[in-house]
C-alpha cells in the first residue's frame, strides 16, 4: 500500500476535470449490468444536489488535499487492508478538526492523460482517494438503523 498526496490546487482540478471526462467514457462502455450499477451508485452519490458536469470541481469538491492510497495489482486481500486504512485516516483527519471523504470515482484517475504526473508504478493500481479540508455543510444526523443485526 502506497499513498500519493497531491496538494497543488492546479493538479488537483487538472485531475478532477480529467476523471469527469475518462470516467463517463468508462461507465459509457460498460456493460448494462454495470452501468446500472453505476447509475444507481451515482445517483445515490450525486443526492446532495451537485450538478456533476457544471461543478467547478466535481469530483474533489475544491478540497486541498487528496490522498490516492494504491495497492499492488497481484494482491486479491489488499481491499480489505485500502477499507481500514482510508477509515483510519478518515477518523484522524477528524480528529484534529479536519473533514473528509471517500472518492472511488477517483480511480479514474489512471485513465487520464495526466496520470502520469503521480508517478505511480505499473506494479500499483490506485484503490480509492480521500479528499480532506474543512467541510461546508453540516449533515443531520440520521436515525439509527437497528434492523441491520441478527442475533443467532
Amino acid at each position: 500500500m502506497k499513498f500519493y498526496v497531491v496538494t497543488s490546487k492546479e493538479d488537483i482540478k487538472l485531475f478532477s476535470g480529467e476523471i469527469v471526462k475518462s470516467g463517463l467514457k468508462s461507465i459509457t462502455e460498460m456493460s448494462l449490468k454495470k452501468i446500472a450499477s453505476a447509475a444507481v451508485s451515482s445517483i445515490t452519490h450525486l443526492s446532495h444536489g451537485i450538478d456533476f458536469l457544471k461543478a467547478k470541481d466535481p469530483v474533489f469538491y475544491g478540497a486541498p488535499v487528496v490522498i490516492f492510497i494504491t495497492s499492488p495489482k497481484d494482491n486479491d486481500w489488499a481491499g480489505i487492508d485500502i477499507g481500514m486504512c482510508s477509515q483510519n485516516i478518515m477518523l484522524a483527519a477528524k480528529s484534529l478538526g479536519l473533514d473528509s471523504c471517500p472518492i472511488g470515482f477517483g480511480k479514474f484517475v489512471e485513465k487520464t492523460k495526466d496520470y502520469s504526473k503521480l508517478n505511480i508504478t505499473q506494479s500499483e493500481q490506485i484503490q480509492i482517494a480521500i479528499i480532506i479540508g474543512y467541510g461546508d455543510e453540516k449533515p443531520e444526523i440520521h436515525e439509527r438503523n437497528k434492523d441491520n443485526v441478527f442475533w443467532i
